[in-house]
């Protein structure tokens, strides 16, 4: 059902909410800047955590595909005529197609109306909307009401905003993650249940009273996929402590995961099967850190590949392996492959 989020003000938006309005609105992204009147539309999750970093004032469309093709050419916001484009959460049920996107049909509509009658017009839908005008950087709320303001912040939705895990009881959070496997068994294939297991067996009192780590206050951030001892419940997740996990994924392609003792990932694209990981968003200093820990680039290797995540998108991400060329030498090639350490 899509989330619009104007920001006027520029005010600083937590990574936590960016990162669940992307998970939860995989299917595109456009943003309006109202400074410079500029529109950008990208399917590329890292171009719109750079672009939303800019600082600027922004009101920007995170697309959930309801009618039409998922690309860029469908992302919002679409024109009405040379001065005004529109960005809409909603649907209009009379407008839906598989071919087009009820939003540019509802734009043709629009075209050639003045702004008043544009405006009385929308006020008709039960949706939220977003009326740019192209000529002046203004953006034109309609249907107040139906929006949430923080911080002077107007969100279409609310489904973005964190959840207080700290409230959750550790048999639901078990309950709702059995439901989420059993969904991801459905998709890709069973997987190990190894993990799962031993993540029942840890201390809920310990797991669930541990307090909220803040995110670094500055320097760029970037996307590490882990898939061993960096994971939570692992020796060297110490070093990810202070960093905000995006979610649990798989890795968008198979690659050999050797479990040998210690596991290691094989830069060998399409051997094995799609490995599952946790991402995080790290600063440059824990990316130092995590380099010093994998040897990069002498003995792990680090690149980045692209990463589906279980709650929904795909991200770029770091991933230490080793090269193919010295798997024989760094390690045990034992020709068994696993999915999950």
């Amino acid at each position: 059902m899509c989330l619009i989020i104007h920001n006027p003000k520029a005010k600083q938006i937590s990574q936590e909410i960016l990162d669940n309005a992307l998970c939860l609105n995989p299917d595109g992204f456009g943003v309006f800047f109202h400074d410079t009147k500029e529109i950008i539309h990208t399917m590329s999750w890292d171009e719109s955590y750079d672009l939303l970093e800019t600082g600027r004032p922004f009101t920007a469309h995170f697309r959930y595909a309801t009618s039409g093709p998922v690309t860029e050419a469908n992302c919002h916001p679409f024109p009405i005529d040379d001065t005004f484009s529109l960005m809409m959460n909603g649907t209009i049920d009379r407008l839906v197609s598989k071919v087009s996107v009820d939003t540019v049909e509802l734009c043709k509509i629009l075209n050639g109306l003045s702004e008043p009658k544009i405006v009385a017009i929308l006020t008709t839908y039960a949706c939220r909307f977003a009326l740019l005008n192209r000529s002046n950087g203004q953006v034109t709320i309609i249907n107040n009401d139906l929006w949430t303001i923080r911080d002077g912040i107007h969100y279409s939705k609310a489904n973005c905003f964190p959840i207080e895990k700290r409230g959750l009881s550790a048999a639901t959070y078990k309950t709702s993650y059995r439901a989420e496997e059993t969904k991801i068994d459905e998709d890709y294939g069973s997987f190990d249940n190894e993990w799962y297991d031993e993540w029942e067996q840890w201390d809920e009192d310990v797991l669930w009273d541990v307090e909220p780590v803040p995110k670094p206050k500055s320097g760029k951030l970037v996307s590490v996929a882990v898939y061993g001892t960096l994971k939570s419940g692992h020796g060297n997740h110490r070093l990810l402590e202070r960093s905000y996990c995006l979610g649990d994924a798989y890795t968008a392609t198979a690659y050999p995961l050797v479990i040998d003792g210690l596991p290691y990932l094989i830069d060998r694209m399409g051997v094995g099967k799609r490995v599952r990981v946790e991402v995080y968003r790290v600063d440059e200093a824990t990316l130092a850190r995590l380099d010093s820990l994998e040897g990069h680039p002498d003995w792990y290797q680090r690149k980045e590949i692209q990463v589906q995540l279980i709650k929904g998108g795909t991200v770029t991400a770091w991933v230490y392996m080793i090269p193919d060329s010295r798997s024989d030498t760094h390690m045990n090639d034992t020709g068994i492959y696993s999915d999950c350490y």
